[in-house]
């Protein structure tokens, strides 16, 4: 029974990773799109760095996702500790 529930937070955890890393490609391609807009020699709008910014943010917490032991990686899981609240 473990071993399921091992397997399955391990598959959770590839899915939720993969997911993050198609929303960061998403970002990426609309901070392009907005880019290609413009002429070259005008400055980009601020959303494309907005999208950029958004991309990389996704790409952090996709990489955070450990998927050997615990689901998240020792530099998140120190920051990420104050916000947890326990309900007992």
């Amino acid at each position: 029974m473990d071993t399921l529930i091992q397997e399955i937070a391990q598959q959770m955890r590839h899915h939720v990773r993969a997911e993050l890393l198609r929303l960061a490609r998403a970002e990426e391609d609309a901070a392009a799109d907005s880019a290609a807009k413009v002429q070259y020699w005008e400055p980009l709008p601020p959303v494309v760095s907005g999208h950029r910014e958004c991309a990389a943010v996704l790409r952090r917490a996709a990489d955070a996702l450990d998927t050997t032991v615990g689901g998240i990686s020792e530099r998140y899981a120190g920051g990420m500790s104050s916000r947890v609240h326990s309900h007992a």
